[in-house]
C-alpha cells in the first residue's frame, strides 16, 4: 500500500480497489523477507536505504519529478 500512495500523491496514479480480492498473497503470508539479522551481525551489513527509498529515487531517474 505505500508504494501505491506514493504513486498516486507524486504522480497521479489512479488506482481502483475490488472488494472480491481476498489479499495479496496465495500463499497466506504478505512478507517475502526474514526478519533474522544475524547476517546483519556476520557480514556487518547495515542497509543505508530501504527499499522504498530506492523504488522512489528510481521514480524520479525514470519518471522525472
Amino acid at each position: 500500500m505505500e508504494i501505491l500512495d506514493y504513486f498516486q500523491r507524486f504522480y497521479g496514479l489512479k488506482v481502483k480497489f475490488i472488494k472480491k480480492y481476498k489479499g495479496f498473497s496465495s500463499v497466506g503470508k504478505n512478507e517475502y523477507y526474514s526478519f533474522d539479522k544475524k547476517a546483519q551481525e556476520k557480514l556487518h551489513y547495515f542497509p543505508q536505504y530501504t527499499s522504498m527509498d530506492t523504488i522512489k529515487e528510481e521514480a524520479h531517474w525514470i519518471l522525472g519529478s
